[in-house]
């Protein structure tokens, strides 16, 4: 996501929106910058907590 404008420190932010806005918390390993580096993987991520 880099042509995204998608950087480490604009990825965790993202998470920690996702965090606050599902009342969720991702844990340590689903942090990694490679398991968070595109739309895609964020996705699969978050569906790990949040259940429909």
């Amino acid at each position: 996501m880099g042509s995204l404008g998608l950087n480490s420190l604009k990825a965790i932010q993202v998470i920690v929106k996702l965090e606050d806005t599902y009342g969720i918390s991702f844990e340590d390993e689903d942090l990694f910058f490679d398991k968070i580096n595109t739309l895609e993987k964020i996705i699969n991520t978050l569906g790990k907590y949040v259940k429909e």
